[in-house]
């Protein structure tokens, strides 16, 4: 071995064996200093709100199928569904948030007595941390007890929480209509994934959220505006991955009504306005549509995160 060759195998060994202050605990980055596209990670997200009609479930798992998203949130599941699904792919991490015992009727079986409630499921690991909290100020009388379902994963070495949820439709089980509840259940969306958000973590929420985002709304105005970020007039650390449609709140409609009431909202510290997420939409055998949303999380948290994370 010549002495130019030991040379260069020492210091390539010593330059593997070196650590820097700092790099040790950091977060794993793959890929990062590779060029432009090391800078950010895709996610791709299916929402649907299955009316807990049978076959709108069975349209969900085909889309997995098709899609093959990382995060998946789904809202009016039957239990047994779930459960089913899960045993099928233990592979994958499921949070389930149970809101009420659901009879159904002649025309729709439903749940057969068993409960409905909101899912997310993370099929890229098994075992990933998960929550699934109540939102305060439910219907008073406890028939429904609304909430959210979470799991924690890294994409491409971004930390990132996943949450589906459903938010109170009118009339609630007691008949005392949706302004008093969805206010404090926005907030407690806000409440429960600022501190993610105050750590770095890209959040992204996907539900029925029972509301128009348009601007002109003045029953929900002020409750979107909590959440919706600055470039469409809100107050908010999120943005609707549809809102690029045409730069607005109010775009393509989400159920057979033709209301807008169905969001992939993306958290504007790891996906900030200038690059959201695009969603598609697709009929599904339920009343609303599947959405598809295809989101870009940033590696390089947004110089405006301190007006994100300023604790309101």
């Amino acid at each position: 071995m010549t002495r130019r060759l030991r040379l260069t195998l020492l210091l390539l060994t010593a330059a593997a064996l070196t650590v820097l202050p700092g790099i040790a605990t950091a977060s794993p980055q793959p890929g990062q200093g590779r060029g432009a596209e090391a800078s950010a990670a895709q996610l791709r997200v299916i929402q649907h709100n299955t009316d807990h009609v049978p076959a709108a479930w069975d349209f969900v798992v085909d889309q997995v199928d098709a899609f093959e998203p990382q995060l998946v949130a789904v809202q009016e599941v039957c239990r047994p569904w779930f459960e089913a699904l899960q045993a099928q792919h233990p592979s994958w991490t499921f949070a389930y948030h149970p809101r009420k015992l659901h009879f159904g009727n002649s025309k729709n079986p439903g749940c057969g007595g068993d409960w409905i409630g909101e899912l997310v499921i993370y099929t890229g690991a098994a075992n990933r941390p998960t929550m699934t909290p109540d939102y305060p100020n439910n219907n008073a009388d406890g028939v429904e007890k609304f909430g959210m379902a979470c799991v924690e994963f890294h994409r491409e070495g971004i930390p990132t929480l996943g949450c589906s949820t459903h938010l109170s439709a009118f009339p609630t089980s007691g008949g005392r209509g949706t302004q008093p509840e969805r206010g404090p259940q926005v907030q407690a969306i806000i409440d429960h994934t600022r501190p993610y958000r105050a750590a770095g973590w890209a959040v992204v929420v996907a539900g029925d959220l029972n509301m128009t985002s348009a601007g002109d709304n003045p029953n929900n105005t002020p409750i979107m505006s909590q959440i919706l970020g600055p470039e469409v007039g809100g107050t908010g650390e999120f943005y609707d991955g549809s809102q690029h449609d045409c730069a607005c709140r109010l775009t393509t409609p989400t159920t057979d009504k033709n209301q807008r009431i169905d969001y992939v909202l993306w958290s504007g510290n790891r996906t900030p306005w200038v690059g959201a997420a695009t969603t598609e939409r697709f009929d599904s055998p339920a009343g609303h549509h599947l959405l598809r949303s295809v989101g870009t999380l940033s590696r390089r948290i947004d110089s405006r995160s301190e007006y994100h994370q300023s604790g309101r």
